[in-house]
């Protein structure tokens, strides 16, 4: 975090270690969450029961509470909300492909073209294309 203050900001070998330093992060945390999200806490919830699931979770916001003060969990999300409109990338719409309509492809060719073409073999080329602007 040293490196994400104004200060270093305006230093370019400091800009270039952020950069790397936050790259290093992603590459890290991308396929853990992956791992996460469909190894671990799907054999999570296999072996512990609905009630210990729900008890640990009160367990949790016990515990959030003793940290952050009572509602102190969303006063954090606020923070970083905050922190992420300052840094220009709370918008996430800003980082999500642009992604045409398959259908706007197949409307594109000709009545001929159509006619021709196996209702399989047409959307699959709607969808490359697609896939190929995103």
């Amino acid at each position: 975090m040293h490196l994400a203050t104004n200060q270093a900001l305006k230093n370019a070998d400091d800009r270039r270690k952020l950069v790397d330093s936050m790259r290093q992060f992603i590459r890290m945390y991308n396929p853990h969450e992956a791992r996460e999200d469909t190894v671990l806490f799907p054999a999570f919830r296999g072996i512990v029961s609905a009630h210990e699931f729900d008890s640990l979770g009160e367990d949790f916001e016990k515990k959030e509470d003793e940290l952050f003060g009572q509602g102190g969990f969303f006063k954090v999300v606020d923070h970083v909300a905050e922190i992420e409109k300052q840094l220009g990338i709370y918008d996430l719409a800003q980082f999500t492909p642009k992604v045409r309509d398959a259908n706007d492809y197949i409307l594109k060719r000709s009545e001929e073209e159509r006619s021709n073409c196996h209702r399989r073999e047409l959307l699959q080329f709607a969808r490359r294309k697609a896939a190929d602007e995103a």
